[in-house]
């Protein structure tokens, strides 16, 4: 994760970097949401405690996926997002995930990899929309 922070630093596009904040706190909330209720349902589960008092999926869903959807974001900005997303999710789905799971941390429980591909879409597409609106007002 520090790695990929810094990654994401390097080679942020300076002028943009508001509104990648912005959409990477959007995905954050989006993903710590979908989380929670995935282990609330017993879909699944984590086994790793990184930071006491916390939910054990917190680093992943405020580190890893806003950075690496803000870093795809920047790679190619012109190119289609479905594809994109497709991309992202495949990867995220079933090469992320199963690694997880091997390093026995993420415990699939009634959740299949193929499940969260088509839910990692629509968060990239929804990241792509958030990261083109430009409607801010000043303060």
């Amino acid at each position: 994760m520090v790695c990929l922070t810094v990654i994401w630093l390097k080679f942020r596009k300076k002028e943009s970097t508001d509104i990648l904040l912005y959409t990477g706190l959007f995905v954050a909330i989006l993903a710590s949401f979908l989380d929670m209720i995935g282990v609330f349902l017993g879909l699944w589960e984590y086994r790793y405690e990184v930071f006491p008092l916390t939910h054990n999926y917190f680093p992943w869903d405020l580190f890893l996926l806003p950075i690496s959807i803000m870093i795809i974001l920047q790679i190619k900005p012109n190119m289609n997002p479905f594809i994109k997303g497709i991309i992202y999710a495949g990867f995220s789905s079933f090469i992320g995930l199963p690694l997880l799971t091997w390093l026995d941390i993420y415990k699939p429980i009634k959740w299949e990899y193929i499940y969260s591909f088509p839910i990692l879409v629509i968060i990239y597409l929804a990241a792509h929309y958030v990261s083109l609106r430009n409607q801010f007002e000043k303060v």
